[in-house]
């Protein structure tokens, strides 16, 4: 994840995206909420910039399943 960016948005208990543009009441950084539901799972979140990231986007994701 990007560790300089913040996207507010709101993530609903579904996971449903709520894609309001400014930072308000009930938004929160988006980035930031996706890393702590990857860790309370039990997942592994790694902060770095931008550059570091394929296409430089906010966020990239390996998605593995346990065998």
């Amino acid at each position: 994840m990007d560790i300089d960016r913040v996207i507010p948005r709101r993530i609903d208990n579904q996971g449903a995206v709520s894609f309001a543009e400014e930072q308000g009441e009930g938004n929160y950084d988006l980035v930031d909420e996706i890393a702590t539901r990857v860790l309370a799972a039990g997942g592994r979140v790694i902060g770095v910039r931008k550059a570091d990231i394929p296409r430089e986007q906010a966020i990239a994701a390996v998605l593995r399943y346990p065998v």
